[in-house]
């Protein structure tokens, strides 16, 4: 739905609602969706610019798939030092949240 919403595919463009729904499978740990938040936050798509939250998304997607290497690769290479290091601190709180939200979710059921 995240991607629909971005690209105005079969649905009024919505960058906002886009990066709700990316939110929404980050937050359950897919890749894709980790990538695609780093892209928002790269970008300004839906959510205010932060290059540290982008390197943070890209790092933990980077785990586990090829383009998100690819994305912190390039962002490495146009941000400072100090923020790529709070992006890395970033990637694991990250880290603890989602894998809290799905400790959680797996204990409702």
């Amino acid at each position: 739905m995240g991607i629909w919403l971005r690209n105005g595919t079969g649905v009024a463009k919505d960058e906002l609602e886009s990066f709700k729904w990316y939110r929404r499978a980050a937050d359950k740990g897919y890749p894709l969706a980790l990538n695609a938040l780093g892209g928002c936050y790269e970008r300004g798509e839906g959510v205010v610019k932060d290059e540290v939250a982008a390197y943070a998304y890209y790092n933990l997607a980077a785990v586990s798939m090829e383009e998100a290497r690819f994305n912190r690769g390039k962002l490495e290479k146009s941000i400072r030092d100090d923020s790529r290091i709070l992006g890395q601190q970033r990637t694991k709180e990250l880290q603890k949240e989602i894998e809290a939200k799905m400790a959680s979710k797996r204990t409702a059921k």
